[in-house]
This record gives C-alpha cells, sequence and structure tokens, in this order.
C-alpha cells in the first residue's frame, strides 16, 4: 500500500509539470501575435500638381452705387502658367475655377448677377485685382471685365452695365438668331464710344484677309448691345496700343 501512494504521488507531480510547461509554451506563443490594429492606414496623398486653392476676388469695378466682383462661388485654383503662350508669360498666373459676378450695392445688398462657364480661366500678370475699365454710356457705367490680358487672335470680353443702383450683364445681339454673353475684342485696342454707339474691334484667326468691326447700338432697356452694321479693314490698319 505504501508504494502505491508514492507510485500515485509522483504521476501526479510529473502531471503538473506537462501542464505547467503547455501552459508557458502557449504564453509565449500568444506574445508573439501582433495586437489587432485598431485604425485604419492613413490615406495615400495625392500628387502636388503645383496649384494652391484660391478664394480671392480676381476683378473689381467701382462705382458710386456700389460694387462689382468677379469672384469664385466656393473655391478656385492658382497656379503658374510655367510655359510661354499666346495667353501669356510663363511667370503669369493662371486661375481655374466656378466663377461669379457679384453686385455689392452701396446699402449692402448683395446679388450674384452673372455666372460664368464651368472651370472658368483667368490669366494675369501680377496678382493683384483686375481694376474693371469703366466707360459712361448714356446714363449707364459700362464696366469692360477680360479674363485674360494678351492673345494672338482675340481677347474674351464680357461686359457689365450699372444704371440707377442697380448691375447687370449686357448681351450682344449679332442678329435677330444669334445673341452671345460674350464677345471677342482684337488684343491691345480700347472700345469707342460715341454717345450709345460703341465701334468694337472683333478678333481674327488663321486665313482672314480681314478684321470686323462692330457698330453697336446699346439698348439700356434690354440691357443689350445691338448690332447696326459691320466693316471690313486690314488687320495692319487696326490701331493697337502697346502694353
Amino acid at each position: 500500500m505504501k508504494w502505491t501512494w508514492l507510485l500515485l504521488i509522483m504521476a501526479v507531480v510529473s502531471l503538473s509539470a506537462c501542464v505547467d510547461e503547455q501552459t508557458s509554451i502557449v504564453g509565449k506563443a500568444a506574445e508573439s501575435i501582433p495586437p489587432l490594429a485598431t485604425t485604419a492606414p492613413a490615406p495615400s496623398a495625392s500628387p502636388d500638381d503645383g496649384r494652391q486653392i484660391d478664394t480671392s476676388v480676381r476683378a473689381v469695378g467701382s462705382s458710386q452705387g456700389g460694387r462689382l466682383t468677379v469672384q469664385p462661388v466656393s473655391q478656385a485654383f492658382q497656379a503658374d502658367l510655367g510655359a510661354p503662350s499666346c495667353y501669356g508669360l510663363d511667370t503669369d498666373i493662371r486661375w481655374s475655377g466656378d466663377y461669379e459676378a457679384v453686385w455689392t450695392a452701396a446699402a449692402g445688398d448683395t446679388k450674384r448677377i452673372f455666372t460664368f462657364p464651368s472651370d472658368f480661366e483667368i490669366i494675369q500678370p501680377v496678382t493683384a485685382p483686375i481694376q474693371m475699365t469703366k466707360l459712361p454710356v448714356g446714363k449707364t457705367e459700362l464696366f469692360v471685365f477680360q479674363p485674360r490680358y494678351t492673345d494672338c487672335h482675340a481677347l474674351e470680353t464680357y461686359l457689365f452695365g450699372v444704371s440707377e443702383g442697380n448691375a447687370f450683364p449686357i448681351a450682344f445681339e449679332m442678329d435677330a438668331d444669334r445673341t452671345l454673353d460674350h464677345l471677342g475684342l482684337f488684343p491691345h485696342t480700347r472700345l469707342q464710344v460715341n454717345g450709345q454707339e460703341i465701334l468694337w474691334t472683333g478678333g481674327y484667326g488663321a486665313g482672314q484677309d480681314t478684321v470686323d468691326v462692330y457698330h453697336f447700338q446699346y439698348i439700356a432697356e434690354e440691357h443689350i448691345m445691338k448690332l447696326m452694321k459691320t466693316d471690313k479693314v486690314r488687320p495692319s490698319e487696326v490701331k493697337v496700343e502697346q502694353r
């Protein structure tokens, strides 16, 4: 009986040692397993294309009745032009985005009067806002907005009017079936105003022997420039102004 109890005690001790050894092995294995990630990996950054977010006013027209501005609808982008072309020098600045023309009356009321095409482009040699040229046409103050300062063939040109404290876009009625919201102007030329008549030298393209000189009559009640007649002149006869 004595030997039986001795053998039983030795068996229990041996079994306990095996259990302790297995527990140690499992514990070390568990320590080697990396913990589960608690956060998602950060997304990779998009490549830098050199553009900067811009929310600045890009053009201003000042009137006694208020102020006309061209500004982003929300935000736009600014970058160097990067390469010389008909649109400017490589050091010029290019803005692009969704823009609008906004009228702020002297009393403080603000309203959108025009929305430019999607992804509108402005190119200028300096970061200061464009000061729109102001011309009196009858009782209307006419503001000339050109998003680019130079071009090989024609400068994209928009007209806005201010009268009796109110601002509005001015359309170009070329004929009964065609009305435009902007028109090309021969680079480095000015509008000539004679009362209600506007003399406008149009742009030209490759292969053209002549340039159109438009005679517009401003119709104040309809806020339109109505084309009355068109002359033809040679490009060499157009009087241009140096920058």
